[in-house]
């Protein structure tokens, strides 16, 4: 299994005036009713794993009502080692500690990656394929410190070429900065390729097993510069970085005037599509509500097994609040799909989404607002009291 969360710390975090966590196994169920603090906790688990939250916050919304200060602490361990990651908020920003010295997020990521699955997850397959790009480039990200740059020096170039988009800048300027976005954006777009290409075959292996063979579905890459022809899988982009810059030094000069006129940058890595295709078809346009929530379990699963297989670590899984978004069959074979060894922490408003085995292989975790001192109260179904 490699790392994994031991114990969680927790002071003037969110909604948290102290809390602790301790003896973490392979899989803790956290329950109570709505607004008690459940995916704060998932916040925090994920802020010191993969170091990103999906709440996006500004520092100055990880810090209780009344507190000048935060932090949230992990112990992280395996057979041969004990870390403490901590994570450190005030109105100023955000900085992390390894074993009690400085260090930044991104050095930071990739020691423990994790998985999270939550449920605006669920219109992945409908939604924005920005979002779908976000989820991909997360992932990239966490699996590879190169992509992690690469990323960040594209999106700097985008921001500045929309920049002097907007300020009308002159025609030799923006054939310049053409020139840079096309030769990162083609680092970018053969990491991105890379990237799909290993996770569409997880995800059609796990769509497959979901849905009991019935249809088959493919994950695929659509670039910037296809998006007038029919869609193609990712397999068949087989390009080098010099051809896929110049692919991308075409477009840019094919619709330069149209860029011009909207002033925004059409053609790049941040324009290309992540796309799910059922049967062929678009499954944005074709999937039923049912089978397109197959396909995010799928999706969900496929990133588990990339970074287990990428790193040879299994990344912690976080699942906040999906359960009452499936049916019964769904969450029986996501659970059951999970690959062995991954440590997950689940959020649930009752034990009644779970299979009695299931729970009785659980830590359970009751979470209850009272009135007093304490905001939180912490019990491990009955068997053994945390709190602050």
């Amino acid at each position: 299994m490699g790392l994994a969360v031991t114990e969680l710390d927790l002071r003037d975090f969110r909604s948290y005036e102290s809390c602790r966590l301790s003896g973490l196994g392979r899989l803790t169920l956290l329950v109570g009713p709505n607004a008690v603090g459940k995916t704060n906790v998932v916040e925090a688990l994920q802020l010191c794993t993969a170091i990103s939250s999906f709440r996006n916050p500004k520092p100055a919304h990880l810090v209780r009502m009344g507190a000048s200060s935060a932090w949230a602490k992990v112990t992280l361990e395996d057979e041969f080692r004990h870390l403490e990651l901590e994570l450190r908020v005030s109105d100023e920003g955000k900085g992390y500690l390894l074993n009690g010295k400085k260090r930044t997020g991104a050095s930071c990521k990739g020691l423990l990656p994790a998985v999270l699955f939550c449920p605006d997850d669920l219109d992945l397959v409908k939604g924005s394929s920005s979002v779908r790009r976000h989820q991909l480039d997360s992932l990239g990200s966490q699996v590879s410190s190169g992509y992690r740059a690469v990323l960040r020096d594209y999106e700097k170039i985008v921001q500045q070429k929309n920049r002097y988009l907007k300020e009308q800048a002159s025609w030799d300027f923006l054939v310049a900065i053409n020139e840079v976005l096309a030769r990162v954006g083609a680092q970018l777009f053969i990491l991105r390729a890379r990237l799909v290409g290993e996770l569409a075959p997880y995800v059609t292996e796990n769509y497959a097993e979901i849905a009991s063979g019935r249809d088959v579905v493919t994950l695929a890459l659509v670039p910037s510069w296809e998006q007038d022809s029919d869609p193609r899988p990712v397999d068949e982009f087989r390009l080098e970085r010099n051809q896929v810059e110049a692919l991308i030094l075409e477009a840019l000069s094919r619709r330069q005037f149209e860029e011009r006129e909207r002033r925004r940058c059409l053609v790049g890595p941040h324009a290309d599509k992540i796309m799910f295709f059922l049967e062929g078809g678009d499954a944005s346009v074709f999937a039923s509500q049912g089978q397109q929530r197959s396909i995010v379990l799928a999706l969900k699963m496929a990133e588990v097994m990339l970074v287990r297989d990428r790193l040879g670590q299994t990344p912690v899984l976080l699942l906040d609040d999906v359960m009452s978004e499936l049916d019964s069959d769904r969450r029986s074979a996501f659970m059951s799909g999970i690959p062995f060894g991954v440590q997950t922490f689940v959020t649930a408003t009752n034990l009644g989404y779970f299979e009695k085995e299931l729970i009785a292989d659980a830590d359970v975790v009751s979470l209850n607002t009272e009135d007093g001192s304490r905001l939180l109260r912490f019990k491990w179904d009955g068997r053994r009291t945390k709190g602050r």
